[in-house]
């Protein structure tokens, strides 16, 4: 049995995201990376569950790939690796939660997201679960999770940070789409990549940061080493579609994805220039701390802070790593899909995390980071 002091130990050397080189965080051409993104097969599929479960995924688990069949698959069969000790991170997460907690705001009464703010965090977290169709990508063909009138423009993946990506369009809404993948092995991610912070004016060429402002290492190369490819993708997208100059922008993401989201959405507002300023927003589901306090407070004082979209679920272990006690602390805006799948705002005051959402829970699980954001399962099942 993994002793406490141990997993502390452990933990303090790992978090979600990236694996990265503390140096390794320039922005690197896309050519680097493969410009296309590889077919997910059974054993890919049976070897995310795995990672997920902390013990070896059976095929009967995935023989039916049916949104409600997987879904019940990663509630039940996580539920059975919880109950056998397999998930030594739950209880630790919580205690550093618990001895070192966030900065909160005040307390606010929840008010429940109806119209069309529901509908378009529901329809973003839909773009975002059909990232992890890599077989479906560039002809929209992933079923339930590929939203008709979208076109996908290019697709991306680098095998060194595990970053996969697709940009695309939707032209009934007017709407540029730059959406990123999650990690395709969560709970290794969890124990393998690093807590290394680098300065956030990395990849910036344009925007005044300040000083002190860090953020996550593995997060930011990610988002940099595909930043060549959004540019290009959205160039693309600008000079060939009557119209879109005038569209609006959206970055999106799951987990991982949502770290690189907002990472990317900072960079391309320093690209793009101020003309984008009421244009862009952004839609995580899932994400891990990205920063510091200095750069969370950034990022609020940004032009799209207001259309940021940081969507937590329950009792998701993600969002409450890396923990506070290594100095990384959540930006605005979140908002929380309760127990009754209910979406709830929560408080709006700005340089602190909430404190009645995905905070007022303490005791943590994986199924939540996968199952619950959208009626399609987040993963590699597809």
């Amino acid at each position: 049995m993994v002793q406490f002091r141990n997993v502390l130990a452990f933990l303090a050397l790992t978090a979600l995201g990236a694996d990265a080189n503390r140096g390794n965080v320039q922005r690197r051409a896309a050519a680097a990376a493969s410009p296309a993104v590889s077919p997910v097969n059974t054993q890919a599929q049976l070897a995310f569950l795995s990672d997920i479960l902390g013990r070896p995924a059976t095929p009967d688990m995935i023989a039916n790939l049916d949104a409600a069949h997987m879904n019940s698959v990663i509630k039940t069969e996580v539920a059975k690796s919880n109950s056998q000790g397999l998930y030594p991170e739950n209880t630790v997460v919580s205690a550093l939660e618990t001895k070192n907690p966030p900065k909160f705001a005040p307390a606010a009464k929840r008010i429940v997201i109806t119209g069309d703010r529901l509908a378009n965090i529901n329809a973003h977290a839909l773009y975002a679960a059909a990232a992890y169709c890599a077989n479906g990508l560039s002809g929209w063909t992933c079923g339930d999770r590929c939203a008709p009138g979208i076109k996908v423009v290019s697709t991306f993946k680098d095998p060194n940070t595990d970053t996969v990506a697709y940009v695309g369009y939707n032209a009934a809404n007017n709407e540029i789409l730059v959406v990123y993948r999650g990690t395709s092995s969560i709970r290794s991610a969890i124990t393998d990549a690093k807590f290394w912070k680098a300065d956030a004016t990395q990849g910036l060429d344009r925007l005044q940061v300040p000083s002190g402002a860090k953020v996550h290492s593995g997060f930011l190369a990610a988002a940099n080493i595909a930043s060549d490819f959004v540019h290009q993708s959205i160039n693309t997208i600008l000079t060939t579609v009557p119209g879109s100059q005038d569209w609006n922008l959206s970055v999106v993401g799951h987990s991982l994805g949502g770290a690189i989201s907002i990472l990317s959405a900072v960079e391309l507002l320093d690209y793009l220039g101020d003309s984008w300023n009421d244009k862009i927003s952004v839609y995580t589901y899932g994400q891990p701390r990205t920063g510091n306090q200095v750069w969370a407070e950034w990022v609020e004082t940004l032009p799209f802070a207001s259309r940021i979209s940081r969507t937590t679920h329950t009792n998701d272990i993600v969002p409450h790593v890396p923990p506070t006690l290594l100095s990384f602390m959540h930006h605005q805006t979140e908002t929380w899909i309760d127990s009754n799948g209910a979406l709830n705002t929560c408080s709006d005051s700005t340089s602190a995390e909430a404190k009645d959402c995905a905070n007022s829970e303490w005791l943590y699980s994986i199924d939540a980071h996968l199952a619950g954001y959208s009626p399609m399962p987040m993963g590699a099942f597809c």
